[in-house]
């Protein structure tokens, strides 16, 4: 029994050894090590997202549509929002885009203006949603232009007044007719020849009734508190975060009717206030697009290699303001004595460093009408004339006053000093005081300001647009508390009016009466400048002064 157990034991042992020298046989194939240089092919990774990191200086302070708001709240309605029609992208300059003179289709497929400008239809685009997934079609833009023409003491209310033929008090929402689902008809009470440029701005944008169904109140009609802190659009984005006062995140809208058009994964906006900070970020390759750095650091950024600095065409104007209501200034002597004194062409110099240009109008240059040859006032630094007309008002001695400016923009500040030398080279002391965002505007908007540098964006390129904000004598926008019934018959006659060639006459009437009265300081218009990497292109400035992101790629 044991010798079976011994035998058995053996057998086993000695298939262990024929079945492990059988593995090692030659001619089976075994698999070879991989040599220790042969490079081995990794695992596909996932693509990056590609979003675009922005660095802006300001705060969403409301998304309310409606309402005045910071640049930053603008820029989101710009690429939240959406209007009928935009004008059309070109090629910029270093690989950007810019605004076109031509207008394109937005969220209408056609749109036809009647010869008399007294009839706007819109054939509105199928398909198209709001982030909400709600149908934009006729009723939702009724009920948008409806809203901006209800919400009196914000900047829409008089726009939207004005497009449908109404420069005060007159429109109202029996104009608005919805022919059917997909086309909407306005009606204007005087023909606007301008009427599809306030349409197409940004700040009447076309929002869900159903929002205002779901958050309005009795109090709050209009859902007010709700858009105070919330936007829902048609545009290319969505807003996905909001963190006050550090961040704000944008996503491309799944279901945007235009999806092709946006070139990256969204956007990262970081509120930077320090401009030293956003620099060093933009430079340490961390920011691909820095807004609002001191015109200085742009000149000096223009030598990185890895940085583009572009620079546009704006509508910005920007003027030293005189209150027309506190002594000295109300007398058009005084105020044409400092605007002599001025000395226009070393602001654009030294406080711009070249990035602007000469504005010798109450009129941008690229308005129509607008006429530099009415200015009279040549290069400035004229002190021998401006001590005569100081003399004339019984100043011969001089005077002292107060000149407020913004906290924290340096061109401003730049600006300041300069005309302060300037003056006193004929008698006038100026103290500079550099306040606060909230005492900056208390005194703008409440007229306690003798001098206040301060500037205007016009949303509409229309002479008469921008005269009834500024100039007229009940403009919101008049902060020199100017007024010339005179001025104001052009102003009320030239907005409706038809033929352009007395629209032509009428522009050039109120330029002179207005620099003949010297109603402000026209200081300078300052361009458009941007730090962009060099490893991103399709930057888009828009002729509003807002920038676009949809079209921006790394």
């Amino acid at each position: 029994m044991k010798k079976m157990k011994y035998v058995f034991l053996c057998s086993v042992i000695l298939l262990c050894l024929c079945l492990l020298v059988s593995g090692c046989e030659p001619d089976e194939e075994v698999e070879p090590e991989p040599e220790p240089d042969e490079e081995v092919e990794p695992e596909p990774k996932p693509p990056e997202e590609e979003k675009i990191i922005v660095a802006l200086d300001t705060e969403i302070d409301t998304m309310e549509l409606d309402a005045f708001k910071s640049d930053a709240a603008y820029i989101l309605d710009a690429n939240t929002q959406e209007t009928p029609l935009d004008y059309e992208w070109v090629s910029g300059p270093k690989d950007t885009f810019e605004s076109g003179d031509e207008y394109i289709e937005r969220l209408v497929e056609s749109w036809e203006v009647s010869d008399d400008y007294q009839t706007v239809t819109f054939n509105i685009r199928e398909g198209v949603t709001f982030h909400t997934g709600n149908p934009v079609n006729a009723d939702a833009f009724k009920h948008s232009y409806e809203r901006h023409l209800s919400l009196a003491g914000g900047v829409t209310a008089p726009m939207m007044s004005m497009a449908l033929g109404a420069i005060e008090e007159g429109a109202s929402v029996d104009q608005l007719e919805v022919v059917d689902n997909y086309t909407i008809r306005l009606h204007l009470n005087e023909p606007n020849p301008e009427v599809l440029d306030y349409l197409s701005t940004k700040v009447v944008p076309i929002i869900d009734p159903a929002i205002t169904e779901e958050y309005a109140t009795e109090d709050d009609p209009w859902a007010q508190e709700y858009w105070a802190t919330n936007t829902v659009g048609t545009g290319p984005y969505e807003l996905v975060e909001h963190e006050p006062g550090e961040k704000w995140e944008l996503a491309p809208y799944e279901n945007y009717w235009n999806k092709e058009a946006i070139k990256n994964d969204g956007v990262l906006v970081q509120v930077i206030p320090d401009a030293d900070t956003r620099l060093m970020l933009l430079q340490a390759g961390e920011i691909d697009l820095v807004w609002g750095l001191p015109f200085r650091e742009m000149r000096n950024l223009e030598d990185d290699p890895n940085v583009n600095v572009v620079a546009f065409p704006s509508r910005s104007q920007d003027f030293m303001i005189m209150n027309n209501t506190i002594p000295p200034f109300d007398d058009p002597k005084v105020r044409k004595a400092v605007s002599y004194a001025v000395p226009y062409k070393e602001l654009i110099e030294k406080s711009l460093y070249g990035y602007g240009n000469e504005l010798q109008s109450p009129f941008v240059e690229t308005m129509p009408g607008a006429d530099y040859g009415y200015w009279p006032f040549g290069d400035g630094s004229n002190y021998e004339k401006a001590e005569e007309l100081l003399v004339e008002a019984g100043y011969e001695d001089g005077f002292e006053t107060e000149l407020y400016v913004h906290s924290g923009v340096q061109a401003d500040e730049d600006t300041a000093l300069l005309i302060q030398d300037a003056l006193k080279n004929i008698g006038i002391d100026i103290n500079i005081n550099v306040v606060s965002s909230a005492a900056f505007f208390e005194a703008l908007q409440g007229g306690t300001a003798p001098l206040i540098i301060h500037y205007i964006y016009p949303y509409v390129n229309d002479p008469f647009y921008f005269a009834y904000y500024c100039l007229h004598s009940d403009g919101v926008a008049n902060f020199s508390r100017y007024s010339n019934p005179e001025v104001d018959i052009l102003i009320e006659d030239g907005f409706f009016e038809e033929d352009p060639e007395k629209r032509l006459e009428m522009t050039g009437e109120i330029q002179r009466i207005v620099l003949e009265n010297a109603a402000y300081v026209n200081l300078y218009s300052q361009e458009q400048v941007f730090a962009v990497s060099l490893d991103v292109s399709g930057f888009a400035a828009h002729l509003d002064g807002h920038p676009r992101f949809w079209m921006m790629e790394k």
